[in-house]
């Protein structure tokens, strides 16, 4: 399933296997992907980037700074909002967690267990509503 329109997609990880396994899934699809390996590096990609990211994945469980606080730096720097964010793991599933994903500004969910199509619907739900 290719897009017709390439968009930028900041891929933040810190499983180099899982990282090139969504960046070959999601280049295969005609997107764009570009890496952070913490959430340090992902709010340096936003401050310097933020009007060139089309869509953030960001897992939740990262060292130095955790999804959870992209995301608060996020809604405190004034970026929650300015492209999308699916907030991706396979160790939180509970209610509690998917509302606080949602409180914080998350768009939505993304399971690191989902099929390679599966991925690409969510992803492109998300950037051609």
């Amino acid at each position: 399933m290719t897009t017709k329109e390439s968009k930028k997609i900041l891929i933040a990880d810190d499983s180099v296997f899982f990282r090139t396994k969504l960046s070959d899934i999601l280049t295969e699809a005609g997107h764009t992907v570009k890496f952070a390996d913490n959430g340090k590096e992902v709010i340096n990609e936003v401050k310097a980037n933020a009007g060139q990211i089309d869509l953030l994945v960001l897992d939740l469980q990262m060292p130095e700074v955790d999804g959870f606080g992209v995301l608060e730096w996020m809604q405190e720097s004034g970026d929650r909002g300015k492209f999308p964010v699916l907030a991706m793991t396979d160790a939180y599933e509970a209610t509690l967690v998917l509302n606080k994903l949602k409180d914080l500004g998350a768009s939505g969910f993304l399971s690191k267990d989902m099929s390679s199509e599966q991925i690409i619907f969510r992803v492109n739900q998300f950037l051609f509503p």
